[in-house]
């Protein structure tokens, strides 16, 4: 992880390695105004501080007054030379008691590096503060991230660390004789152009494929931040290896494209198979019909059986045709989306009911209902199937109750078209919303089996999910989101 802290237009990025994680020592970056941008654990451990209680706010906050002055000078002395400098100071732990800190403080791309450890007097600090002095360079050459310094006027690699030596495949001495433009796959003056930009003060990430010793080509990402050595403007960058991540997104890429083409084709047939071949449904129902009429009783009782079948056949071909119509129309005849109150639409859906509410003495009661953002047809079609579906898997010789209401839950809207009829089995839940999936025979109950594949395709396009769950009072209970309006 790269923990990053910005403050004044100043922004720092440090990955964490082992050495920062272990020591005993207490260590810190700051920012170059002296603010703290993370701490290592032993802050807990040694003088009880959090992270909430330090990140943030200046170092010198809790440092002694007496010392204040001193300490925050010697910081920008650090900042000013990109030097090392040493420190005593009285430091505030978390009890309020002061402990004397002898401090190592580095100014290295862009970031101050302070390693404090507890002394009893001067002395013992400077001999200790000698000790852990070069802990900043220790930190650089343990990153696990590939790290590089680059000269920004001609590209000349100064620094790199063994991350860099181990991804690129050369010797560090190999590595500092060459240009980044050298292993780097763009144009020159492509390259070139990115350096100056970021030297000129715009921080960037940087896309590029960069060649190893190995004649292998591998995609990086690449941060770069303009930073001063000394007098000497130099470029920190960070490498990361992004060549899986950008070969998942090609073949993801190349699977979207092949499954948009897919469904492409699947509405233009379902389009076809229901529309265009209406035509010559319509032929076959007035021939089988005309035969009936006029030959039913003249032949045989076999002859009648058979153009009945036909009849019937016909019938169910062409609701199936048509329910298959409505299944691909629901993206490729979509209606705009508006504020509609779907108190009114389940009303209107009823009132297309009405015969199958009647014949069934059926008892629907509406619950509270908001306003949703939505295809009102298509809002419609949704609880008309539903409903419609409730009052037909009824129990036979009861009188059906259905209720549709709807609950706040979740930042969503949360319906419910509840009955008390035959139910679904459990192992089913998920099949219902499948296209042509009947679990009783046309003779037991009518219909296509896409009403659900219909709604599931509504509720999705509307941007919520759709499923079934059992009713406590028996029956099934359909629950469907809808996004709240903003």
């Amino acid at each position: 992880m790269v923990d990053s802290v910005a403050g004044d237009n100043h922004r720092f990025a440090f990955e964490r390695t082992r050495f920062f994680e272990s020591s005993d020592d207490l260590m810190c970056i700051l920012d170059l105004n002296g603010r703290l941008g993370d701490i290592n654990p032993a802050w807990a451990r040694i003088a009880g501080l959090t992270p909430a209680e330090l990140l943030g706010h200046p170092l010198i906050e809790r440092v002694h007054p007496d010392d204040a002055e001193e300490a925050q000078r010697t910081i920008d002395e650090v900042v000013a030379t990109s030097d090392t400098a040493r420190l005593v100071t009285r430091f505030r732990y978390a009890n309020d008691e002061y402990h004397n800190l002898a401090w190592t403080l580095s100014e290295d791309r862009g970031v101050v590096f302070g390693t404090a450890r507890e002394v009893v007097s001067e002395g013992t600090a400077q001999a200790q503060s000698v000790e852990v002095h070069d802990s900043y360079q220790l930190l650089f050459a343990e990153n696990l991230m590939v790290m590089m310094l680059i000269d920004p006027f001609d590209g000349a690699i100064l620094e790199a660390n063994e991350a860099a030596v181990v991804f690129y495949g050369y010797s560090r001495a190999e590595l500092l004789g060459m240009r980044t433009t050298q292993i780097n796959t763009a144009p020159t003056d492509v390259v070139v152009a990115g350096m100056a930009s970021v030297a000129a003060g715009n921080p960037a990430v940087f896309q590029f494929g960069h060649r190893l010793a190995d004649g292998s080509i591998r995609d990086v990402e690449i941060s770069a931040n303009s930073v001063l050595r000394g007098d000497k403007k130099v470029l920190h960058t960070i490498i990361r290896d992004v060549t899986e991540r950008k070969d998942a997104d090609k073949a993801l890429a190349a699977l979207t494209k092949e499954l948009e083409r897919s469904n492409e084709e699947l509405q233009q047939f379902a389009y076809i198979a229901s529309h265009d071949l209406q035509e010559p449904l319509r032929t076959i129902s007035s021939y089988t019909e005309l035969l009936r009429k006029r030959y039913q009783g003249e032949l045989d009782a076999d002859a009648d059986v058979f153009i009945g079948f036909v009849v019937d056949g016909a019938k169910r071909m062409k609701r199936l045709l048509e329910d298959l119509l409505k299944y691909s129309r629901v993206d490729s005849h979509r209606g705009p989306m508006k504020l509609v109150d779907s108190g009114d639409i389940v009303r209107f859906a009823l009132a297309n009911l009405t015969i199958a509410i009647r014949d069934s003495d059926a008892e629907v009661s509406l619950g509270d209902l908001p306003l949703v953002l939505a295809d009102e047809s298509q809002l419609m079609q949704l609880f008309q199937n539903l409903i419609g579906n409730a009052l037909k898997f009824h129990n036979p010789g009861a009188v059906p109750h259905v209720y549709v209401g709807a609950v706040h839950q979740d930042h969503q809207w949360l319906f419910s078209v509840e009955d008390d009829g035959i139910g679904i089995g459990g192992e089913y839940f998920d099949a219902v919303f499948d296209v042509f999936r009947r679990l009783h025979t046309a003779q037991a109950y009518a219909g296509t089996g896409i009403g659900l594949a219909v709604c599931k395709r509504i509720v999705e396009r509307h941007g919520g999910t759709i499923w079934v769950e059992p009713n406590e009072v028996g029956g099934s209970s359909f629950r469907f989101t809808l996004p709240i309006p903003s």
